[in-house]
């Protein structure tokens, strides 16, 4: 078992305790809200994610372990280095032990500065460093952050009061340890702890078993709660109300699915001009992080524009959760429901990240928002988007990426259903890239839809769904549609370079 931090979700070994709990990785020093609740914070292999670093690159996720490492494998940092041999070295498990057997390389691979002998597995733990050929790898091992369950998700049953008095309120299975409050689900392996911290006593979540406890979306371990915050427990969805110290049940936001099936598209109009989109079906999926991928010049901007509301085609038809709509009732039916970020930014350089979203904010919200609930929206925004220490800076001073990040945090103030993104990725270096198209992964588990346009194909590998354009010389089609690993070999292809 390893020790995950409730901070930087980072694991390493540690001798099983009950206090006095300190991460290796970024020092943060916490405890249980009690002892009996120390267990929660130890998790397998099972429940985290190995991760290979190679400097401040890239990073390699590991999916699935055993997993053979080398030239021939699709760790970019790998196949550009010629000292690597094609098939170098095996990462396994035994349990909750992490092995690594070199595969008789060339150059050997090296363990802490220790040449491992070929063909023998040896034990590894977080931290440590393997040299395969020329290229340093730091093992890591993180929370998992695991997809959403495809359960259909319902408000809860009732109101759960939260215990002030003895600062503690376990939510679960009936054999939840201890508090006052319990609520029976379906899932017998549900438990949480909300519990009270700090000279605030501010009020966080403490997930008890498995992965079935989500804030915004995502999976957490232990999270400081924010006013409207949305927790869901198993199937059930609540909001925290700080004053009232309570979880309100709450209804899931509405999955909003598209689709344009045969679209014809010419530059000067029906019957005339040159054709942009030629005969273009495509699906974007609820609930899902699509990337529509092509050259300049493919037509994936005019399909955007068009599968937006915004420009009327010339043929086919749009549909929205399966149901055939006109173009004007399609628009209709969109209104309020879509949000657009587009590849300038739409942020003034000269404002904080607060000022800007204070500002939008007083635009985009209704009049009738009291002061404290668009703060609190703001608030949760930005921790959303990973914007929360950044609040007060000027944006003029923040890098690409989290510049980019304020102008998605625009439209989110308005719960938009589908988020559109226009070359997000343009001009950031692979890492940036990585954070970026991970951040929108967290939207889409949220419960949005989410769908990039770009012509990067880097930016391919952690989609859910991706939609291939090119133009073959008679207007842009769609050539290819479907997740990166089928698309793939669908295609022929190990890599997205032989596109």
């Amino acid at each position: 078992m390893y020790l995950v931090c409730p901070k930087c979700l980072m694991a390493f070994a540690s001798v099983p305790k009950k206090s006095g709990f300190k991460c290796l990785s970024c020092g943060h020093a916490w405890e249980p809200p009690s002892p009996e609740f120390a267990d929660a914070y130890y998790h397998g292999l099972s429940d985290l994610q190995v991760v290979l670093v190679a400097g401040r690159r890239a990073n390699f996720v590991v999916d699935k372990l055993p997993v053979e490492l080398g030239r021939d494998s699709e760790f970019e940092e790998l196949q550009r280095n010629l000292t690597v041999s094609r098939r170098h070295f095996r990462l396994d498990a035994t349990g909750d032990t992490l092995l690594v057997t070199d595969l008789g390389s060339k150059t050997g691979t090296r363990l802490n500065g220790n040449l491992l002998p070929p063909n023998q597995t040896v034990q590894i733990n977080p931290g440590d460093s393997l040299l395969v050929g020329g290229v340093t790898l730091r093992i890591e091992l993180r929370f998992l952050p695991q997809e959403k369950p495809d359960d259909v998700e319902l408000p809860g049953p009732a109101d759960i009061l939260l215990d002030s008095s003895t600062g503690i309120t376990c939510i679960g299975e009936i054999e939840s340890p201890s508090g006052p409050r319990l609520l029976e689900t379906d899932s017998r392996n549900c438990a949480a702890c909300l519990y009270q911290a700090g000279v605030l006593k501010q009020w966080h979540v403490l997930a008890l078993r498995g992965s079935c406890i989500r804030v915004n979306g995502s999976r957490v371990l232990d999270h400081e709660l924010q006013e409207h915050d949305e927790i869901t427990i198993g199937r059930y969805r609540y909001v925290f109300l700080k004053d009232a110290a309570c979880l309100r049940p709450v209804s899931p936001p509405s999955a909003v699915g598209l689709a344009a099936h045969g679209v014809i598209f010419r530059a000067g109009g029906r019957g005339a001009g040159r054709v942009i989109l030629n005969d273009v079906s495509v699906v974007i999926p609820p609930k899902q992080l699509t990337c529509i991928i092509g050259p300049s010049g493919s037509g994936k901007t005019t399909l955007v524009k068009i599968i937006c509301g915004v420009l009327a085609p010339d043929g086919g038809e749009l549909e929205i959760n399966g149901q055939h709509y006109s173009f004007d009732e399609y628009g209709v039916q969109l209104g309020g429901r879509i949000g657009l970020v587009p590849q300038d930014d739409v942020v003034h350089g000269e404002l904080t990240v607060a000022q800007t979203m204070q500002y939008a904010a007083a635009l985009r919200l209704p009049a009738g928002m009291g002061p404290s609930e668009k703060q609190g929206r703001i608030l949760r925004i930005l921790r959303e988007l990973d914007l929360e220490h950044h609040a007060n800076k000027r944006v003029g001073v923040l890098s690409g990426g989290q510049r980019k990040r304020v102008n998605v945090a625009i439209e989110l103030l308005a719960s938009p259903a589908i988020l559109f993104l226009d070359e997000p990725t343009a001009g950031l270096d692979s890492a940036t890239e990585r954070q970026l198209v991970e951040c929108l992964k967290r939207l889409a588990r949220q419960g949005r839809t989410v769908v990039v346009v770009t012509h990067s194909l880097a930016a391919a590998v952690d989609e859910d769904c991706v939609v291939l354009m090119h133009d073959v010389g008679n207007g842009g089609r769609v050539i290819g549609q479907g997740s990166p690993s089928t698309l793939k070999s669908r295609l022929g292809i190990h890599d997205w370079t032989e596109v």
